[in-house]
């Protein structure tokens, strides 16, 4: 647990900047009128799987600024991921279009300008866009900034070979300068902002590795949580022990506990420049631990990869302390965020939240997930055979309905799961035993099926150096 004299202590010391910070967004951020529609913030905690959190039953209190948010808001306990990584589960949640539909992904590693985006959507309202990203998916260059009049792509840098700074820091520093000289107070605000605190390399500053995983912790360098030493795993080539999974999480929870304290500040801020706003916070996707022999994330399709933290908290118009169990996925958020732009910015009566998220009133309703190959075939080619790789370069498709989950790739191998008895999706069910399975199968469609021979071969070579540096650092190229 992180002690609070830490928490003082880093409040105190390293971030005395919020405070000038609350003073200058607190004088912009009166409104000079009651504005027409309800301002909006979108929120993503890259790379967060939901069990990482103390509001999902992690032990340690890693999480307070986010329990806190569930506790006065809205706190969804059955939310999955449209993908296992970043570029199609975002596309998905501005588009509300499955993978396989907006088609961004390692094959193509663009969003289509064809396809209607939300802050599209929102600007066609009145609204003033503004998007801010620490991922290197998701800027201009692979059409994630579509339709935001504004949007900012904060770069990474290695502080040193133990320590990196994932731009959380310059992100908040650009806020703060956006809303000073470009705010228009006379419109409504949508926001979307993505943090990159818990994504690998688990390298936060020395303090967070410190309380989590003690002198190990201190000890650490990028080489442990690479994509290399990843595949090298995950492949079989060169199996990491016990103890040094046990660090891996470790070092990821530290990057939890920094994460949430930026959090922390993003919402103060959040507060002051959107007052009454409805704000959502989500991940796109989680972080395989060795569960089913893999780490990392992209290489699957269980539950540690889809199954993601949400919570939603709008003042005005939701209850706070609710609990939602009803079955939602990251694809709903384009309806959900659509339907409350359009509401007035001071709601007449509480709504239910499933009135933003209609779908999931069904509790058998069909939710997917898909996966193109994870990493581009001609990079992988260039460390190991292709052979080796030939278990991980596949399409994948999760296919789930009430508690059962089938999960199928393009080369034919099927195998489902009841996450009611078996949340850990270690005992496969025979498919002939189970007449749901039928169903399921119907919903794979001939995408699965698509020869990845077929398949536009993905490269990065196209993309400036500095960002294909930048890939390269969270684990996304060779």
């Amino acid at each position: 647990m992180l002690k609070p004299r830490f928490q003082a202590r880093y409040a105190a010391g390293r971030w005395a900047l919020a405070a000038a910070m609350a003073i200058v967004v607190s004088c912009r951020g009166r409104e000079a009128r009651v504005l027409s529609h309800p301002h909006i913030a979108l929120i993503v905690l890259d790379t967060v799987r939901r069990d990482a959190l103390h509001a999902y039953g992690f032990p340690a209190d890693v999480s307070p600024t986010f329990d806190a948010f569930g506790r006065e808001g809205v706190l969804f306990e059955d939310a999955i991921a449209p993908a296992p990584w970043t570029l199609p589960s975002h596309a998905s949640m501005f588009t509300g279009l499955s993978p396989s539909e907006h088609g961004a992904d390692y094959e193509t590693m663009l969003l289509d300008a064809k396809h209607v985006t939300i802050a599209e959507r929102l600007t066609g309202l009145g609204y003033q866009t503004l998007g801010l990203s620490t991922n290197p998916w998701l800027t201009k260059f692979t059409g994630m900034d579509q339709g935001f009049e504004t949007f900012l792509s904060i770069p990474w840098s290695m502080r040193k070979r133990n320590e990196v700074d994932k731009g959380s820091d310059a992100l908040l520093q650009r806020l703060l300068f956006w809303n000073r000289n470009k705010r228009d107070a006379s419109r409504p605000l949508f926001l979307f902002a993505n943090l990159m605190e818990a994504h690998a390399p688990y390298l936060p500053p020395p303090e967070y590795r410190k309380a989590m995983a003690g002198p190990r912790g201190l000890a650490a360098t990028a080489d442990q949580s690479s994509l290399v030493r990843f595949l090298k795993h995950n492949l079989g080539i060169s199996r990491m022990r016990a103890d040094e999974v046990k660090l891996l999480r470790l070092l990821y929870q530290a990057g939890i506990i920094r994460q949430d304290l930026v959090l922390r500040r993003l919402l103060r801020m959040v507060e002051r420049m959107a007052p009454g706003a409805l704000v959502i916070i989500a991940a796109d996707h989680g972080e395989s631990f060795d569960e089913h022999g893999l780490l990392g994330h992209e290489f699957s399709m269980y539950e540690e990869l889809l199954r993601v933290p949400m919570a939603v908290k709008w003042p005005s118009c939701l209850p706070a302390g609710r609990k939602v169990t009803a079955p939602v996925s990251l694809t709903d958020l384009f309806g959900m965020i659509l339907k409350a732009g359009q509401q007035p910015s001071r709601c007449g009566k509480a709504l239910d939240p499933l009135d933003l998220l209609p779908q999931a009133r069904d509790p058998l309703r069909i939710r997917i997930s898909e996966c193109h190959r994870p990493v581009p075939m001609e990079r992988l080619a260039r460390v190991f055979s292709e052979a080796a790789v030939d278990s991980i370069n596949r399409r994948r498709k999760a296919v789930i309905r009430g508690p059962f989950k089938l999960i199928a790739d393009a080369k034919g191998e099927r195998v489902l799961y009841d996450l009611r008895a078996d949340p850990g999706e270690m005992k496969p069910l025979e498919p002939a035993a189970v007449p749901e399975a039928l169903l399921l199968t119907s919903v794979l469609g001939p995408w699965i099926e698509a020869p990845v021979e077929t398949a536009r071969p993905g490269s990065t070579d196209h993309l400036p150096i500095q960002l294909q540096e930048q890939l390269k650092a969270i684990g996304y190229a060779l």
